[in-house]
Order: C-alpha cells, then structure tokens, then sequence
C-alpha cells in the first residue's frame, strides 16, 4: 500500500456515504411531497411546502410555525422544494394569466416574481431608451438595439433623470453602467436601479480605453421573463438574510437547485442599520428553475428579482 491510500480511500469513502445519505434523503422528500399533495387536493401554496418540511405533517397550521426562517434558507430545503416544482399550478400561482409579465413560461407567474402588474410601462413596440450619451454607452445602444426592435435614442444629463424617464413611462428603456473590471460593482448605479424599481433584460459589455472593461445594462420597469422555447440565461437576485441567516446556505441552496453562482456583492441598505442586502448573479444554464421559484416563495426570504437577462 502506498503512502496516503489509507486517506485518500476514507475520502473516497465518505463522499459516497453522503452521497447515499442525500439519495435517501431526497427519496424520503419525494414521499411526503407526493403524500402531502394529495392531500391537498390542489389547494397548496408555498407557506404550506414550509410547514410540511418544519413537521412532516401536511396539515400543520403554517402561521404558528414559520417563525425561524433562518431555518428554510438553506441547500436541504432547496433540494425539498424541488419536489414542489413540477406542480406549481397546483398551487394557484398562474391563475391570473392576465396580470403576468410578457412571454411568461409555466415556470413563472406575477405573484413568484415580486410582479407588479400595477406598474405602468410603455406598451410593446415603443423601444425609446434613455441614457446619458459618449463614446461607450452609444456602443452599448447598438448592442442592445441588434437584439431589441426598432429601439430609439433620447439623450439626458443625468443617471437620475434618465432612470425616472423609465419610471414615470415616457421611455421603454434606459442604459447604466453596472460593473468595471476596474473598479468591481458600481453601487451607486446598483442604489439607482432599487430606488426605481427597474429590472435588468439585457447586459453588455464595451472595452474602455485603458483596455479595462465596463458592463452595462438595458433596464424596463418590468422584468422580460423569456417565452416558451428561450429561457433567459442570467437572473440577478437580491435578498435581505433572515436573522441568524447565512449567506454561504443561500448560495449553496441556489447551486443545489443547479443555478450557479457567479457573483456575489452586498448593497447597504438605506433604512438599516449596518444591514446589508446580498446580491447574487445566477448563472441559469442548468438550472431547475421551477424549483427555485417554489425555493424563494417558501423560505421566506425577502427577495427581489432584479434582473432576468441575456448577455449580448
């Protein structure tokens, strides 16, 4: 026996007790879910998909358990929910087809997004987008106008006010500067796009002239989910953590449901003190996207879908 096999074979041999330990797991969650659906008789929602993974009983009362979210955030609560996903019309979210995001999948619905259908926005075809004009954010619009049809220009002299020409609907689009590779995160920008309320549908990037590089993003009011052959390959999400939360259990419980993580930044939150908002950039390639949704209503996460976007 060489040096080490000893160790290397104990490795070895953990990794596959885990890995039966989840299969066995995950068997026992496919149970309660199919279980505990019939039961329901297609009256369930997400806050009873909580309640059932606390207790194990299907009828316990989710008001006097849901206290301890700390609890629900979290990769073994993911890979639950995953057993949730394929019957989300069991639990009444797409009964409102006609408050729904446009080109909305069965994946998605207005109450699992943050949507809201109250929001005024532009209707389809008029593509005005706002920004303030140079060099860069011209390469940007003719990005992005490849991709989106009949987009025109409007001109301003500020980040607000090209932002507030989305948000009060007198232009479909607006462009901002979102990340160097400078400079990392632009916060100030990211502080923009949570005061008015916009969503993320495209991102590019342009090349500066000290060969560094700056990402920018084409915003609505309204997120652009996707239709039913085309998916969009990004999501950016932020969260405010439940207390005694952990962000290293977010980020496993979106990587556990196939969403891979590629950036993580925090955003300090303007009516709390020293609390931060964690935001993650998904990469949604191999994702189990209707798991996700069902992972992000049920865990009680205070979250918001910033963006749901493609990389042109």
């Amino acid at each position: 026996m060489k040096p080490f096999d000893t160790y290397r074979d104990n490795l070895a041999y953990t990794a596959r007790k885990k890995e039966n330990l989840e299969k066995l797991q995950d068997a026992q969650f496919a149970q309660m879910a199919d279980s505990a659906l019939q039961l329901w008789r297609n009256r369930a929602d997400t806050d009873r998909v909580a309640a059932l993974y606390l207790t194990g009983d299907p009828m316990a009362e989710p008001d006097e358990l849901l206290t301890d979210t700390a609890s629900l955030c979290t990769p073994v609560f993911a890979r639950f929910c995953r057993h949730f996903a394929g019957n989300l019309s069991v639990f009444g979210l797409l009964e409102n087809e006609k408050n729904q995001p446009e080109d909305i999948t069965d994946a998605f619905s207005d109450s699992l997004w943050n949507e809201d259908s109250s929001q005024t926005e532009l209707p389809s075809g008029n593509s005005r987008t706002a920004y303030m004009q140079n060099s860069y954010t011209d390469k940007a619009w003719r990005r992005f106008s490849e991709t989106v049809s009949d987009m025109t220009a409007e001109y301003f002299t500020s980040y607000p006010a090209v932002c507030e020409e989305v948000y009060n609907a007198r232009c479909r689009y607006c462009i901002l500067p979102l990340y160097t590779s400078a400079d990392g995160q632009l916060v100030s920008f990211r502080k923009l796009i949570g005061k008015y309320d916009l969503k993320i549908c495209l991102e590019t990037e342009v090349e500066l002239a000290d060969e560094s590089v700056m990402r920018f993003a084409l915003l609505r009011r309204r997120l652009l989910t996707g239709s039913e052959d085309h998916v969009p390959a990004c999501m950016e999400l932020s969260a405010v953590l439940p207390e005694n939360g952990s962000a290293g259990d977010l980020i496993a419980a979106c990587e556990a449901l196939g969403a891979a993580v590629t950036a993580v930044y925090t955003i300090p939150l303007a009516y709390g003190d020293r609390m931060q908002e964690f935001c993650l950039e998904l990469d949604l390639t191999k994702a189990d996207l209707a798991g996700l949704s069902v992972f992000l209503e049920a865990s009680q996460l205070r979250y918001t879908v910033v963006g749901l976007y493609d990389i042109v």
